[in-house]
């Protein structure tokens, strides 16, 4: 997955959040309800155009996601079913595994 913006105005290592969301088993509008709800979530998030939301997930994740792992939403009972598993926020676990 490349994360070069083609844009000058996506910050470097920026993912358009509906296409992170799909990635990460979530729905396409799980950041967009995110920061209009709030919700405190372990990656960074930029808006663009006061619509665009571009997330930067932490390096672990996205060397995982490069490296072809599989993600899913999971609840705390199935994370020793995954090999690497990333609380995205309180409420959102998120299992990978390839």
């Amino acid at each position: 997955m490349s994360i070069k913006a083609n844009n000058s105005l996506v910050p470097e290592g920026f993912i358009m959040g509906v296409h992170l969301a799909g990635v990460l088993g979530l729905e396409s509008s799980y950041f967009t309800d995110a920061h209009r709800r709030g919700i405190d979530i372990n990656a960074e998030l930029t808006v663009i155009h006061d619509k665009f939301i571009y997330v930067k997930a932490p390096k672990e994740v996205m060397d995982k996601l490069a490296q072809g792992y599989i993600c899913v939403k999971i609840t705390k009972d199935e994370m020793a079913e995954f090999d690497y598993t990333y609380q995205l926020s309180r409420k959102c676990l998120i299992g990978m595994y390839k």
